[in-house]
């Protein structure tokens, strides 16, 4: 029989996550993903035990975590810090070493540069703290983040960004696991913060381009300002609260250039360049 698991992938019917199980699964090792509301997407995945957990029910988290060591730990969207309370049971359950997915401009000394970047601060404080070895992962805009903007691309041949002529960095959702996966199953990554960066530094006009010349129309960026923004974001984000989040989080790209850098980690720790996101919008752009 296969020896039970000891690593244990978060929010594995997410984005990242899936990606972390997707590449644990290629490199042959076995471990236990949570799913939320849907184990579908988990069935394609090899050695993979799949647990359904609720973040704000204690005991499925505590069954999830029996015989773990390893953990890659992605938080629900938006509400990063509904993990605080969980933290202890780590501890509890011998838990070693946390792989934590955070977000590049967690580093701001300024807790108000970007809010909701420093809030993963907040959870990494709070793992530290009960003696478990961090790896952070801080990575740039996520590829997978193109879907938001599938809509107005296919339906009005337009994005509309609030970013002004600010550079945004690119990351690939793939890079990002296999240096989780390579983080939970070599030595040596525990206490490192890994800048996780792609290859491309875009402006919003530049991205409509890339559009453009994949879909061989005109997608054409429609600039607009914080009050715009914040009335679009009501028919997406529920509270006043996420709205002056997701209103932060643009200022800190456009007005600090917060996510125009790029750093090495990625290939330091694959030994490869990270993707590219023209290939990403090449590979998708049949939804498009």
């Amino acid at each position: 029989s296969m020896s039970s698991p000891t690593i244990l992938i978060f929010g594995a019917s997410g984005n990242c996550g899936f990606e972390a199980a997707q590449a644990l699964s290629n490199k042959g090792v076995s471990y236990r993903a949570t799913y939320n509301k849907n184990p579908d997407k988990l069935s394609s995945l090899k050695n993979c035990e799949a647990v359904k957990v609720q973040i704000e029910d204690l005991d499925t988290i505590r069954a999830a975590l029996k015989g773990i060591e390893k953990v890659f730990l992605v938080s629900p969207p938006q509400s990063t810090t509904a993990v605080l309370p969980a933290i202890p049971l780590f501890k509890e359950a011998g838990v070693k070493h946390i792989v934590k997915l955070s977000a590049l401009g967690c580093e701001e000394t300024d807790p108000n540069a970007f809010i909701w970047a420093h809030q993963h601060v907040i959870v990494e404080d709070a793992i530290k703290k009960e003696g478990i070895q961090v790896t952070s992962l801080r990575p740039s805009s996520f590829f997978s983040n193109i879907w938001q903007d599938h809509y107005v691309i296919k339906n009005q041949s337009k994005i509309f960004k609030a970013v002004g002529d600010s550079r945004i960095n690119w990351i690939s959702n793939e890079d990002i696991g296999e240096v989780a996966a390579v983080s939970l199953t070599e030595n040596g990554h525990e206490g490192k913060d890994y800048y996780l960066t792609g290859p491309d530094n875009y402006t919003a006009d530049e991205y409509a381009g890339l559009w453009s010349e994949a879909l061989g129309r005109k997608i054409t960026h429609v600039p607009i300002d914080d009050a715009t923004l914040r009335e679009k974001a009501k028919s997406f984000l529920p509270s006043q609260e996420l709205i002056d989040g997701y209103s932060n989080m643009w200022r800190y790209f456009k007005d600090r250039k917060g996510y125009d850098r790029k750093f090495d980690d990625v290939e330091k720790v694959l030994g490869k360049k990270p993707r590219a996101l023209k290939e990403f919008i090449e590979r998708n752009k049949a939804n498009f």
